[in-house]
């Protein structure tokens, strides 16, 4: 009967292999702990969603859940823009209300949260450049589906 040597066969390690590595007692436990580190790997990976704000490179003032109509959020946020904007010697031309905000979403007489609102207007005043002024850099948070209630009757 054949006896066998080793309770697995070692992998076959070519000539050219140091003699430290060909001879070394865990070689035969390689191909075991390559396949145990490629199952931890998966495990290892960093979650890319936070479940914040994206990362697009512009300010998106958090929430607080109160719902404005869309004339005072526009007043408040293309105000403060444009106040900034004289304050700094910027000659800077923005879209009018109700269009300022609306440009951004596309839809007519939504809600808007006033903590975001009160967040870019915060942010514009805060800015201390003109190169820095960008209407569309500060996003504020609507409520999709409360249109027509954002408009007055």
């Amino acid at each position: 009967m054949h006896r066998l040597r080793y309770p697995l066969r070692p992998p076959i390690v070519p000539r050219s292999t140091p003699r430290a590595v060909r001879h070394a007692p865990w070689r035969h436990l390689r191909p075991v702990l390559a396949w145990s580190l490629w199952l931890a790997a998966p495990g290892c990976v960093a979650e890319t969603d936070t479940g914040g704000p994206p990362d697009d490179g512009r300010v998106h003032p958090p929430p607080n859940g109160v719902h404005i109509g869309e004339g005072e959020a526009c007043v408040s946020v293309q105000g403060a823009f444009r106040d900034q904007a004289l304050a700094l010697g910027c000659s800077a031309t923005t879209r009018l209300c109700p269009e300022f905000l609306r440009s951004q979403f596309g839809a007519a007489c939504m809600e808007y949260d006033q903590g975001s609102v009160a967040g870019c207007v915060e942010y514009y005043q805060g800015l201390t450049q003109c190169g820095e002024l960008d209407p569309a850099m500060c996003v504020v948070i609507p409520y999709p589906g409360t249109e027509p209630a954002g408009c007055p009757p």
